[in-house]
């Protein structure tokens, strides 16, 4: 854009600012619209996106709906204006004109991912939708929240199986990252793959400290064997706490709830460092009496 459109675009992103944006808004847009402008480089998109997001993240939909419709009004091909204002339409109410929107829309495969889910979630779940996101995440060789949710789809579904399937023919062509192994195996376990959930999982602990099996267990499927070691331990800690004045032992005072109190008291622990594993993996419940 040359200078003179780069100040056109600024006059009017802050004109529209000043005249449909909440108030209280006003001086962190413009300020984000000064410096667009003086970037003198920038896409539009880097101008209109974050006003629309502002605007979204502050629940204002009816002005977030409008400043997509001046977005696509100026840059009518861009197709990340496109799928703004298709979801930002279905959001407001307005599912046809939305869905109208987003079924045509063509562009970078993520583009047409996020389309599509949008699509799925506004209820259109024909064969043709869900095949083409298929494909497309089958494609895409960086796992990412989108896969998950696929999975997570089929089985709420009750279509475990299309999930397993998907999971499969994924991992059979990409190689998963290992920031990303953690969400992997938990998929697996969704779909009911337990074998591969414990590979993935031997993968996580294989450099893990020995702390982490002392604290938490092996999420592997590989302990310690249950010796005579281990069990004079556990024998030498009880006898210890017996050993021990009723003064010395620790207390748990419990509130007074009246005559309206449970008549027990449920408390979820996690395990310190450990609190990933246990929040991703399960809950320890321990029910204390009244």
């Amino acid at each position: 854009m040359s200078s003179a459109t780069i100040a056109a675009m600024a006059a009017i992103a802050a004109g529209w600012i000043e005249e449909e944006a909440p108030v209280p808004l006003h001086s962190g847009m413009l300020a984000r619209v000064d410096a667009w402008r003086d970037s003198g480089h920038q896409p539009l998109g880097a101008l209109w996106h974050p006003i629309a997001e502002v605007l979204y993240h502050c629940g204002a939909y009816d002005a977030e709906l409008a400043a997509c419709r001046v977005m696509v009004s100026l840059e009518p091909m861009q197709p990340s204006f496109r799928l703004r204002l298709g979801q930002s339409l279905l959001r407001a109410g307005e599912r046809d004109e939305g869905i109208s929107v987003l079924t045509g829309l063509a562009g970078l495969p993520n583009i047409r991912i996020q389309a599509l889910w949008s699509l799925l979630k506004a209820g259109d779940g024909s064969l043709l939708i869900i095949s083409e996101l298929e494909r497309l995440l089958l494609d895409d060789g960086i796992w990412s929240s989108h896969h998950a949710d696929l999975v997570k789809h089929w089985v709420s579904a009750d279509s475990t199986e299309r999930g397993a399937a998907f999971l499969d023919a994924w991992t059979e062509r990409w190689t998963l990252p290992p920031t990303q192994i953690m969400d992997m195996a938990m998929m697996a376990m969704l779909v009911g793959r337990s074998l591969k959930a414990r590979q993935l999982f031997e993968l996580i602990w294989r450099g893990a400290p020995q702390a982490n099996s002392n604290t938490v267990g092996r999420l592997d499927g590989v302990v310690r064997p249950y010796d005579q070691e281990i069990e004079a331990a556990l024998v030498e800690r009880i006898e210890e706490a017996f050993r021990r004045d009723e003064a010395e032992l620790a207390r748990v005072a419990l509130p007074d709830y009246g005559p309206c109190a449970p008549s027990s008291r449920v408390v979820l622990l996690t395990f310190g460092m450990a609190t990933f594993f246990v929040t991703a993996m399960a809950q320890v419940v321990m029910e204390i009496p009244r």
